[in-house]
């Protein structure tokens, strides 16, 4: 249930990263509390209206939709043991949101990660995949979103790898 719930509040994000109207520019972000940074692309404003711990950062505006990334923090703690279990009831209710690729593994800031690309079933999400990884860090699990329109993946698929090469963890 938890799992169905942050998916819904992904998509969430994605709605109100549609609809904000007041970003911020910045350089690199870094999250002291939480503990990681990374560097988004100079031409992407930060979005301030969506809650902690959510960060968000959106390109200029294309055929009616602003490509994004997020950085996300789920609210419970993650036993090491229970890794496994919590990546398969992710992928579980992002299979519910749309056709989901198979899930590969790669490293996030010097530790092991999981990504996976989910194309959105939604009327509202049309045209639209996100592009999703997980990394588990000090017992958190740090989900990182890029949604963007299929349509434009060559383009942007090279921004989020700048971003993903940029992220580090701070402590």
């Amino acid at each position: 249930m938890r799992r169905v719930l942050w998916v819904l509040g992904a998509m969430l994000a994605v709605v109100s990263l549609r609809a904000d109207k007041k970003p911020v520019q910045t350089t690199r972000y870094e999250d002291k509390n939480l503990n990681y940074s990374f560097q988004p692309p100079k031409d992407w404003l930060r979005v301030e209206s969506l809650p902690s711990p959510i960060v968000a950062y959106k390109a200029p505006m294309k055929t009616g939709f602003a490509t994004n990334f997020s950085v996300n923090l789920h609210g419970v703690q993650v036993d090491p043991k229970k890794e496994t279990a919590f990546l398969e009831e992710t992928k579980k209710a992002y299979q519910k949101e749309g056709t989901m690729t198979p899930i590969k593994q790669i490293t996030l800031g010097g530790k092991p990660a999981f990504t996976w690309r989910v194309t959105l079933k939604l009327a509202s999400a049309k045209g639209l995949e996100m592009r999703q990884v997980l990394c588990f860090y000090k017992r958190r699990a740090y989900e990182l979103t890029f949604t963007l329109p299929i349509a434009q993946r060559k383009t942007y698929d090279p921004m989020c790898d700048k971003i993903l090469n940029s992220f580090q963890f701070t402590k």
